[in-house]
């Protein structure tokens, strides 16, 4: 069986990572390169650079930038944001990236996509969706970083885009955007049964337990994650414990396993009992003979 992959995602506003609250409030986290060092050293299968300020102000990626967070980074990079053309794509490749999300300007032009994979492959080029869902359980698709609608059936652009040969393909849901309530399963689900390429699941992640339920409850590939690894003491290693636990497979090669450890109803590391903390305080070790 095929490991499921977690992923970190890093939302850049004017050259800082930073929380993004709903896709119109943001507050700052810091720099992206130290942040992709963190995650990439942490356990992250993957990190995705989502620069959310090129497609406002109307530009291509940022290359300096790219450049500078993929020296930091020691796992794949996909990088999203102002990429409209395979020149681009290929700057950013040159950069440091080793995939590319198009959204915007991949919905404006389907062959994009296919120019992207003949040049650099399909595993290359993963196509992004931003989505809304309404109470009633109908799916707009959004473009234009969140702000305009696309007119087009929500599966049929997921296959359209399968189509012209997006690698993958990444749904990120509008409405759980910072909201720390969960994955929307049903839109991940639909989207996953709808394609036969992997699905990457973003939005709302905010408990470990979220990313067990994603891929018990769904045929998701990959659970990316923003927020809640900058703003809680989760980590990404602590996220993989816990799949582990659940008996779903993924990529654990690290010693911190927590095994055996107690959990908060957050899903955080509990704090041991005093009289453990005492015992290991005044426990004696002796110096080590040689």
């Amino acid at each position: 069986m095929l490991k499921k992959r977690v992923s970190a995602s890093i939302f850049i506003l004017r050259g800082r990572a930073v929380q993004s609250l709903g896709f119109n409030r943001f507050l700052p986290v810091g720099d992206p390169a130290v942040a992709a060092e963190f995650f990439s050293r942490w356990g992250a299968d993957e990190i995705v650079l989502i620069d959310l300020s090129a497609p406002r102000e109307g530009r291509g990626p940022d290359l300096a930038m790219i450049e500078r967070v993929s020296r930091a980074c020691f796992v794949p990079l996909a990088v999203a944001g102002g990429l409209s053309t395979v020149e681009q794509v290929h700057d950013a490749v040159a950069a440091g990236a080793d995939k590319v999300v198009v959204n915007t300007a991949a919905l404006r032009e389907p062959a994009l996509i296919r120019r992207i994979a003949d040049r650099f492959g399909e595993q290359c080029a993963i196509a992004a969706f931003d989505v809304r869902t309404t109470d009633a359980g109908d799916r707009t698709v959004m473009e234009n970083a969140g702000r305009d609608r696309r007119t087009e059936d929500f599966i049929a652009l997921l296959r359209r885009a399968e189509a012209a040969g997006a690698g993958e393909i990444l749904i990120q849901s509008m409405d759980r955007d910072g909201s720390r309530a969960g994955y929307d399963i049903a839109l991940i689900e639909a989207a996953a049964q709808a394609v036969h390429v992997p699905v990457i699941a973003l939005g709302g992640c905010g408990h470990p337990d979220h990313v067990v339920d994603l891929f018990r409850q769904t045929r998701a590939s990959a659970a990316a994650i923003g927020n809640m690894l900058n703003y809680t003491e989760h980590s990404i290693l602590l996220v993989k414990a816990a799949l582990v636990r659940a008996g779903i497979p993924v990529r654990n090669d690290s010693y911190a396993d927590y095994a055996g450890q107690a959990l908060d109803a957050m899903g955080r590391p509990a704090r041991q009992p005093e009289a453990q903390l005492d015992d290991l305080f005044f426990r004696y070790i002796p110096d080590e003979v040689i």
